[in-house]
């Protein structure tokens, strides 16, 4: 009896062994890879999904304000600029396929020095004692300027007929040599030419009266200036103005010292990058 069930035992185990080699193997399922969903084909070359947003994200950033017939539009641009390229690409002989690697490899590597520097070059800000030291080393870029007295003629009239210009040029030289020019003027009549007298800051004015009264030393007179107006100036006396105060010009100077902390942690980051690397040169005589 005992015999029986031994042998029932090993039937059955037997049969599920032959059962179990004719089962075909158990199939994975499938697991589809995340690639980015072609959009179009040109010539085979497909535009993705990725393309797509990365050109969306450059309207978005200029604040372009996008809608399905813009999609359109931006996928149709993405063809055409992808195979104007394909046709281009096909019309390089080895040389200019050569330097058209160059570049860009270059640009490549210009867009990773420029990860690698926002990811890490990190400027010290800029402090106060920063800002105070550069105002004392270069006060004189802060100077309030001169601001001068100084009386001049000029014509009222943008086309002047040889007449009127032979009469105007004749007083102007007369002026040169006579201390009244109001009382010089009103001995003509009719004469398109005016007569002021100003004190102000040289840099406010008006060109081309700044650059004559910027070049004329007080006590002096002109050249004529002889333009869209007959210009004269005489100067009569200059003051220098105090330099600005701190308070009004340190916004100036922290935009002047920002660039300068840049350039020094970009320096201190190019040093240390140096270092991690190993860097030969074939060429050079040992």
């Amino acid at each position: 009896m005992k015999k029986d069930s031994t042998a029932r035992a090993l039937a059955l185990l037997l049969a599920l062994i032959i059962a179990s080699c004719g089962e075909s193997p158990r199939q994975e399922p499938d697991v589809p890879e995340l690639q980015p969903q072609a959009v179009a084909y040109v010539n085979g070359s497909p535009i993705t999904t990725a393309e797509l947003d990365t050109a969306r994200a450059r309207f978005n950033g200029a604040g372009a304000l996008l809608d399905a017939s813009f999609e359109q539009t931006l996928l149709q641009s993405l063809i055409n600029s992808r195979a104007m390229s394909l046709l281009a690409e096909g019309e390089l002989d080895e040389e200019e396929a050569g330097q058209l690697a160059l570049k860009v490899a270059a640009y490549r590597e210009e867009l990773l020095v420029k990860a690698y520097l926002e990811r890490h070059a990190t400027p010290s800000p800029v402090t106060q004692e920063m800002v105070e030291s550069y105002y004392r080393d270069h006060l004189e870029e802060f100077s309030g300027g001169s601001r001068k007295e100084f009386e001049y003629f000029s014509s009222t009239k943008g086309e002047l007929d040889e007449e009127e210009r032979r009469r105007i040029l004749s007083l102007l030289a007369a002026a040169k040599e006579n201390a009244d020019w109001q009382g010089l003027l009103a001995q003509e009549t009719g004469l398109a030419l005016a007569y002021r007298k100003a004190k102000a800051r040289v840099d406010v004015l008006a060109e081309p009266l700044e650059t004559l009264v910027a070049a004329t030393p007080p006590g002096e007179v002109s050249p004529v200036h002889v333009g869209a107006k007959v210009l004269l100036v005489r100067v009569i006396s200059e003051e220098q103005l105090a330099a600005r105060p701190l308070s009004e010009v340190a916004g100036e100077i922290r935009k002047r010292l920002a660039p300068m902390q840049l350039r020094k942690a970009v320096k201190a980051l190019s040093a240390q990058a140096l270092e991690q690397v190993n860097v030969t040169y074939p060429n050079s005589e040992k």
